[in-house]
C-alpha cells in the first residue's frame, strides 16, 4: 500500500484522539480481512510525526515494522514495490495516479448505499435501558 500525505495538517490531527486511534488500530491489526507486506509513505509533512506518535502507541511490533517513510524520495519505493506498479507522478512506470474513476463509480452506487442505510439498528445499539436508566429518564423534565 502506498499514501502520499501531501496535506495533511492540523486540521486532521486535532480530529484524532488517542481513543479513536486505539480503536483504528485494533480494526486494522486483528479485524481488517486483509494483510499489508508493507505500508509506504510518502510527501509525509512535520504534523505526521505527531499523529504517527499517537497511533504507534497502540501498533503491534509487527505493525511498526511494516511501515515505511519515505519523505519526497521516490526512488525508494522501487526497493518495495516494482515499477510498474508505482504511478508515473511517483517516479515509476503505472498510469498516473487520479481517484477521480474510483470516485465515479462510488458515486454511481450513491443510491445503493442509502438504501443499505435504511437497515440496522433505530439507535445503534443493542442495550437495553437499566432500571438505573429508566429512573433517571423518568425524573428528567420533557
Amino acid at each position: 500500500m502506498m499514501m502520499d500525505l501531501d496535506g495533511i495538517g492540523w486540521a486532521h490531527a486535532k480530529s484524532i484522539s488517542p481513543l479513536y486511534a486505539k480503536k483504528f488500530m485494533g480494526l486494522i491489526q486483528d479485524a481488517f480481512p486483509a494483510r499489508f507486506k508493507g505500508m509506504h509513505y510518502f510527501n509525509e509533512p512535520t504534523i505526521f510525526d505527531y499523529i504517527f506518535a499517537i497511533g504507534k502507541q497502540f501498533m503491534k511490533e509487527k505493525t511498526v515494522s511494516r511501515l515505511h517513510f519515505h519523505g519526497n524520495k521516490y526512488e525508494e519505493l522501487k526497493e518495495f514495490i516494482d515499477e510498474e506498479n508505482i504511478p508515473s507522478d511517483y517516479g515509476g512506470k503505472g498510469p498516473k495516479y487520479s481517484n477521480k474513476e474510483w470516485m465515479e463509480e462510488l458515486l454511481k452506487l450513491d443510491a445503493h448505499f442509502d438504501n443499505e442505510a435504511k437497515y440496522g439498528l433505530v439507535d445503534g445499539t443493542l442495550k437495553k435501558p437499566t432500571m438505573k436508566e429508566d429512573a433517571i429518564d423518568c425524573m428528567r423534565v420533557h
